[in-house]
């Protein structure tokens, strides 16, 4: 992986909570499925990044803030665990 690639790329794993994506998705009766196929991804990998097992790529980030939930703020999205509590 190059310089560049690795600064593209968000480690969100323990530092940030999906609870505001899954309200948002939900909002916009968007399923977890569709939104797999959205980003391209399987239905279990998106479970895993959901759950913090495996991180959200700086793309993912990027084509869900830009183009599938762009009325939302990104820093709302993928709040850290003590921003989420105060949004």
């Amino acid at each position: 992986m190059s310089k560049e690639e690795r600064n593209n790329y968000i480690d969100f794993k323990e530092e940030i909570t999906v609870e505001n994506l899954r309200d948002a998705l939900r909002r916009k009766n968007i399923t977890l499925k569709a939104y797999a196929e959205f980003l391209g991804v399987t239905e279990k990998t998106l479970q895993n990044k959901i759950n913090g097992k495996t991180d959200f790529s700086y793309m993912e980030f990027k084509r869900t803030c830009d183009l599938l939930l762009p009325e939302y703020n990104p820093a709302y999205l993928f709040a850290a665990d003590d921003d989420s509590k105060s949004a």
